[in-house]
């Protein structure tokens, strides 16, 4: 949801920006579009205001639909919470700072999306994988670099990422669930 919400006003920014000022300064390469990602703390906060409020509903209901249309065909329905890089470095306010120049809102929590959505899942009786903590504990047990389990250019899991998620996610699924064979 955050994900979706950020690129959208990062996308938009983007059309705007290309069309007013790099067409007309070819010297702007795209590394500097980079800490724009970061135009919009809103998901880090629990001060819900706006597009926020409605997203967070919106993602609610739909969770607890997609919930009622997986069990109605005897399945089990998992929710797996992903992460974002900004969430497994050390300091996020100093990486912010250091990207965009400017200090994080005081309300700035970047545990907040992942606690809301395992609250959300444990009140209403949904399971779920947390993949923040084993992502930090991996990160800093392999001493990783940022961009840790992502491609440095859009945010999506590389290899390592893919791995270690599909792991916590076997693990879990093995453990929580029987399988009948022939089914």
């Amino acid at each position: 949801m955050y994900r979706f919400l950020r690129l959208d006003l990062y996308s938009r920014f983007l059309s705007f920006y290309d069309k007013r000022y790099v067409r007309n300064s070819p010297e702007i390469e795209a590394q500097y579009f980079w800490p724009l990602r970061f135009i919009d703390y809103g998901v880090y906060s629990s001060n819900l205001t706006g597009k926020w409020k409605d997203a967070w509903g919106i993602t609610e209901y739909s969770l607890l639909s997609l919930k009622k249309e997986v069990e109605a065909d005897n399945a089990k329905f998992l929710l797996v919470i992903l992460t974002d890089n900004l969430q497994i470095v050390p300091n996020p306010a100093e990486e912010v700072k250091k990207l965009t120049g400017k200090q994080v809102p005081l309300d700035f929590d970047v545990d907040y999306p992942n606690r809301r959505l395992a609250d959300f899942a444990s009140k209403n009786n949904i399971d779920c994988v947390n993949l923040l903590p084993v992502f930090r504990r991996y990160s800093l047990e392999n001493k990783l670099k940022l961009p840790y389990f992502s491609f440095k250019n859009d945010g999506h899991w590389n290899k390592l990422g893919h791995l270690v998620a599909s792991e916590v996610v076997y693990g879990f699924i093995k453990e929580r669930y029987v399988f009948n064979k022939g089914q």
